[in-house]
């Protein structure tokens, strides 16, 4: 489980100026390599940045933390290969161009997988594998969770998107579901042309849309009562919940524990509550000396991917990482 840092920057246009055309991608969707069972990059080709592709990097120097960069897509040209994109402008998370940290990156598209091959600039990139992106061929794999948007109010999850090509699904945290049948409308957004309950009811709705601005996205809902309103969403920290996910977040929580209190609780266990958020419980198995045992517990945490949220005992807000 990585921590998504505050890269994310308010409403900004620097990439659109910076690209006022942009290119089709072939594929849509999210892939994901994988190290040591854990997400390192993964790139998005939802157009969240105005239909060019967003490749994002987990790094960990002294805590794990999220960057990104904009490849260019309307400048990848094929290279001996139908399938094989040279891209020749990347901007990092904040508009700047970097394009000569790399001397070749490319993507070569196929059925099953892309290939990000990477051949970066020493001169101009410095660093190791804990703060930069090293020269190599890195596979990735369809994300079978899909690519997810979440939007968070004093640490409680408001909503979250689960982008597909055309639509998206809405997931409200009073357990609303909501699909979304999306056109597009302009160079980043995409207007809503019916929306639907998860029975398939049809809901009401004067107009929604989806903005794709620099690694957010914007979700306008006007005329649909109590969940009306903008939300700005930024991406979850981990593309699919399974095992490994929730084996790092109990090692952050125990860890947490450890440097709060100087205790460390040799037990946790996580559940998923399905709406984002996941349920810690930190214990201790201790003998009652008649050959019975108790659970002492340590503490009851409910926190998003990235390891924020509440102390359920204390009520107070909770970052399971320094």
């Amino acid at each position: 489980m990585k921590k998504v840092c505050a890269l994310f920057l308010a409403v900004s246009f620097l990439i659109a100026l910076a690209a006022p055309v942009y290119a089709e991608t072939p594929i849509s969707g999210a892939y994901v390599y994988f190290e040591n069972g854990m997400p390192k990059y993964w790139l998005d080709f939802t157009g969240s940045v105005a239909d060019n592709v967003v490749l994002h990097c987990f790094f960990q120097t002294d805590s794990w933390y999220e960057t990104f960069y904009v490849l260019d897509f309307i400048s990848a040209a094929p290279k001996s290969h139908q399938d094989t994109y040279r891209i020749e402008t990347v901007w990092d998370e904040r508009g700047n161009d970097v394009s000569n940290w790399f001397k070749t990156l490319s993507l070569t598209i196929q059925e099953d997988c892309v290939r990000l091959y990477v051949e970066r600039d020493d001169a101009t990139l410095a660093g190791g594998p804990g703060s930069t992106i090293l020269t190599g061929l890195y596979e990735m794999t369809p994300a079978q969770a899909g690519v997810v948007y979440e939007a968070y109010s004093d640490n409680k999850l408001q909503t979250w998107v689960l982008l597909n090509a055309d639509y998206a699904e809405l997931h409200f945290a009073d357990g609303t579901e909501w699909h979304l049948k999306a056109e597009s409308s302009g160079e980043n957004t995409k207007k809503a042309v019916k929306i639907s309950s998860a029975d398939g009811t049809d809901v009401a709705f004067e107009n929604a849309e989806i903005s794709y601005v620099q690694g957010l996205i914007l979700l306008t809902l006007k005329g649909t009562g109590d969940h009306s309103g903008v939300y700005t969403l930024q991406p979850r920290a981990f593309l699919q919940k399974d095992a490994e996910s929730e084996a790092e977040l109990k090692r952050m929580a125990q860890m947490h524990y450890k440097r709060t209190s100087g205790f460390y609780p040799p037990e946790a266990d996580a559940q998923d509550n399905g709406d984002g958020t996941y349920t810690l419980h930190l214990y201790e198995i201790v003998p009652n000396g008649d050959g019975t045992y108790h659970t002492a517990t340590s503490a009851w945490y409910t926190v998003n991917a990235a390891g924020v949220g509440v102390d359920d005992i204390f009520g107070n807000t909770v970052k399971l990482l320094p």
